[in-house]
């Protein structure tokens, strides 16, 4: 019956976390969906893309603060995937040429998306009490939200070969995840005292509480993510100038790296065991290199899959790398919250690389271009400093039992 209960919720959190993916699985129908709306700005049309990213900075936030207090688990799981599913699938059955209405289901999609997002990797220290497993469990989100993706993102690719709208039926997949959570979710009652020996905490005493590893690694992830996600939003338009293919062949690029990210997600346990304090300066080492080379040397269709498979390796480790550095540095009833936290700076990050487009774009500079040099130079820099931080932050834990015994 153990095994029966750990297992269970491992269904559970890798089939809901497909749900706290897709903001860019439909990114490989981006140029097609610009040359439709060809009066608007690409910069505008990323926010396909971001609107949903934006959504997330807000309600990752919120879900972390309500789940568990106001709202049981299940309850509010079930919400944001049905939201997710309306809002994906909306541009696909409203047939409708309208900017407008796209916006509006991006909007209502990504009102679930950040739902799902704010609850994706504490749903782990809920849902799986094997301890264990529990640093494992934090990469196989990632690898469980990117099994999806990498068929989504696919089938989106040649969806937008038909029609651009047709890529949304993509969302679909939502149904899915729904069924799982409906039958096999454990209904938590709504905590009353948590873990904490003194009664629950209001927000405020545990904003108050939470150590500055957690903040230095959510602005890390900002920054990381501003950098990156406005080098992955200029993919689709990369292929298009060199003429590498069209959105079957951007849907192959994106494929690669989604297929990277889940082999990361799978072996971040083993890697974070072995790199410790450095894991995450290594991971944005990497995906600074990759900038590099997706500027330099991605000419061939074959040398993109390669530098986009390594890329999603990358990525596959930043966000539980960041999650690890502080987990077992606050109490279990602080985890939705804190992760919330960092998820909010993801999605932040996400769609502030919009603005950062618009800005190239508004000098006269081309965007897919123009943006890596910056990118570069900010990645690099963040490596640094996540390295000296976490680095002091692991030293002062562990000399913690010398200090003690002297």
């Amino acid at each position: 019956m153990v095994k029966q209960k750990v297992w269970m919720g491992v269904l559970v959190f890798m089939f809901a976390n497909t749900a706290a993916a897709g903001a860019e699985w439909v990114t490989a129908a981006l140029a097609e969906i610009s040359n439709y709306f060809s009066g608007v700005p690409f910069s505008v049309i990323t926010l396909v893309n971001n609107i949903p990213n934006l959504c997330a900075v807000i309600f990752t936030l919120v879900a972390g603060m309500i789940v568990g207090r106001k709202i049981k688990w299940k309850t509010l799981m079930i919400l944001g995937v049905i939201l997710w599913t309306v809002g994906g699938i909306l541009p696909a059955i409203s047939g409708s040429s309208s900017f407008m209405v796209l916006m509006f289901g991006r909007l209502a999609f990504g009102i679930g998306y950040g739902i799902m997002q704010g609850l994706s990797i504490s749903m782990v220290y809920k849902y799986v009490t094997n301890t264990k497993l529990q640093i494992h469990a934090v990469g196989w989100t990632l690898s469980a939200q990117n099994i999806a993706s990498t068929a989504a993102q696919l089938g989106a690719g040649f969806l937008a070969v038909i029609a651009w709208n047709y890529a949304f039926w993509v969302y679909a997949w939502g149904v899915v995840p729904l069924i799982v959570i409906i039958v096999f979710a454990a209904n938590y009652p709504l905590d009353k005292a948590d873990d904490n020996p003194e009664g629950r905490e209001t927000l405020g005493q545990s904003l108050k509480s939470l150590p500055p590893v957690v903040w230095a690694n959510s602005i890390f992830i900002l920054l990381f993510m501003m950098s990156f996600y406005a080098t992955f939003l200029n993919i689709p338009p990369l292929v298009m100038m060199r003429e590498l293919g069209g959105p079957a062949q951007i849907g192959l690029v994106f494929m690669f790296y989604t297929v990277g990210m889940i082999i990361g997600g799978f072996i971040f346990g083993t890697i974070a065991k072995r790199l410790k304090w450095i894991t995450m300066s290594v991971y944005l080492v990497v995906l600074a290199l990759c900038i590099v080379a997706i500027l330099a040397a991605a000419n061939t269709l074959t040398s993109l899959f390669v530098i986009m498979l390594i890329s999603g390796l990358g990525c596959g480790g930043i966000i539980p790398a960041s999650v690890a550095s502080y987990a077992d540095k606050i109490p279990k009833h602080n985890i939705p919250l804190s992760t919330g936290i960092t998820m909010c700076f993801v999605n932040l990050g996400a769609f502030v690389s919009t603005v950062y487009i618009a800005i190239f774009e508004a000098m006269g500079n081309h965007s897919p271009t123009a943006t890596y040099p910056s990118s570069i130079v900010i990645l690099l820099v963040i490596a640094v400093l996540a390295g000296m931080i976490i680095k002091r932050s692991s030293a002062k834990k562990e000399s913690m039992p010398e200090e003690m015994n002297a």
